[in-house]
C-alpha cells in the first residue's frame, strides 16, 4: 500500500482472499472466516532434580561444586520463575521438588501463544503479539559476590516435544533436540505435541558453550560443537482454563497439593546464613586431626614446660630437707 503523498514508501500490506464466480453458475456456500480466539491454558512445570551439571567453582579446599538452581520462562524473559538453590552439588546432582504454573493464550489455528500488551505508554490499543510455544529452561550457578554464572539451557517447543528418557543415563544430546533456541526439533519422528498428550514426565538433556569437566569427546556429550553440561527432570502438564480452576495447585511448595521437601545432603545450605553449621558441617571435619595434633603438642610443650620450670625448685627443697636431717641428728648425738 502507498499513499501518494509519500511517494514510494511502503505504507503497510493487506492480504486478501478473492473469490469470482460466473453469474450463470451456481455459488458455493460462504465460508466463515472469523478468526479463531485464543483459548487460555495453564503449563504447571513441576522441576524434580538435575544430575550431571557442570561443576564451575571451587571451594577453599579445591573441590568442584556448585550452588545449582533453575530458572524458566514461557512468553517472556521477563516473566521468568526461579526454584531455590541446591547449595554445594559436589557431584552435578540437585534436588528440587519445585512447581511453577505459567498462565497463558494459545491459538490453536496459528500454533502460537497470544499476548496482548501496549508496546509503548503513549499506544491508545493494545498490540497483539505471537509467539511459537517454547518453555526455556536454563541451569545457573548461585554466587553471593558476583553474576550467576550460565551453565546450560534447554528450549522445549510444546507442540514438537522430545520424547525425555526415563532415567539420567539414559538422557543423551540428540540431534531431535534444537540448539539453535527455536524450538525442541523439528516435529521428526517420536515428537509429542504436550496439547493432545496433555502431561509427561521424564529427563531432558541441558547444553552450553562452557568447557567442562565432562569428556567433551564422548560423542554423546557433544553435538555440533554443543556440549552437554547437565541433565534434569521435567514434568510438563498443560490443562485447560476451567481444569485448572476445578484442580489448583501451589507454586513452589506451597499448597494446595503442595510437594515434599526435596533430600538434600546435610552440606546443602547457605554458609553465609549459618555460619556456626558451617564451622561444623564442613570445616571442623576437615580441621578435626590437626586440631587433636595441636592440642597433643601443646600438652606435651606445658608438661615439658612444667617439669622444666619445677625441677630446680624440688630439687631444692629435697636439699634443704637433707640438711635439716642432718643437722638435727647431730645435735641429738650432742
Amino acid at each position: 500500500m502507498y499513499h501518494p503523498k509519500r511517494g514510494g514508501i511502503e505504507q503497510g500490506k493487506v492480504q486478501l482472499w478473492i473469490e469470482l464466480y460466473e453469474p450463470s453458475r451456481p455459488h458455493p456456500l460462504p465460508i466463515d472466516i472469523t478468526p479463531q480466539l485464543p483459548k487460555p491454558y495453564e503449563l504447571r512445570l513441576i522441576v524434580w532434580n538435575t544430575a550431571d551439571v557442570l561443576l564451575n567453582e571451587r571451594n577453599i579446599f579445591g573441590t568442584e561444586m556448585s550452588d545449582i538452581y533453575v530458572k524458566c520462562w514461557l512468553q517472556e524473559f521477563t516473566e521468568a520463575q526461579y526454584t531455590d538453590v541446591h547449595y554445594r552439588s559436589l557431584t552435578g546432582e540437585g534436588n528440587f521438588n519445585w512447581r511453577m504454573v505459567f498462565p497463558f493464550r494459545y491459538s490453536p489455528a496459528d500454533g502460537m501463544l497470544v499476548l496482548r500488551r501496549r508496546k509503548a505508554f503513549y499506544e491508545q490499543y493494545d498490540t497483539e503479539l505471537k509467539y511459537p510455544p517454547v518453555l526455556t529452561v536454563q541451569i545457573w550457578d548461585n554466587d553471593s559476590f558476583s553474576a550467576d554464572d550460565f551453565l546450560g539451557t534447554v528450549d522445549l517447543n510444546l507442540t514438537q516435544l522430545p520424547v525425555p528418557a526415563s532415567t539420567a543415563d539414559a538422557c543423551t544430546l540428540a540431534q531431535s533436540l534444537s540448539l539453535t533456541g527455536s524450538g525442541s526439533g523439528t516435529g521428526g519422528n517420536g515428537a509429542l505435541n504436550l496439547f493432545v498428550r496433555r502431561r509427561v514426565r521424564g529427563w531432558f538433556p541441558v547444553h552450553g558453550n562452557i568447557a567442562s569437566n565432562i569428556d567433551t569427546c564422548d560423542q554423546e556429550r557433544q553435538y555440533d560443537g554443543i556440549s552437554l553440561t547437565g541433565k534434569i527432570e521435567l514434568e510438563l502438564e498443560i490443562l485447560s482454563e476451567e481444569d485448572a480452576t476445578q484442580n489448583p495447585v501451589g507454586v513452589g511448595r506451597k499448597p494446595p497439593q503442595h510437594l515434599p521437601e526435596p533430600l538434600r545432603p546435610e552440606v546443602s545450605f547457605n554458609w553465609l546464613q549459618q555460619p556456626a553449621k558451617t564451622f561444623n558441617k564442613l570445616l571442623w571435619p576437615r580441621v578435626r586431626k590437626s586440631f587433636i595434633w595441636i592440642g597433643i603438642t601443646l600438652l606435651l610443650c606445658l608438661v615439658v614446660y612444667g617439669l622444666v620450670i619445677n625441677m630446680p625448685t624440688v630439687f631444692m627443697v629435697r636439699s634443704f630437707e637433707q640438711r635439716q636431717s642432718t643437722a638435727s641428728s647431730f645435735s641429738g648425738k650432742s
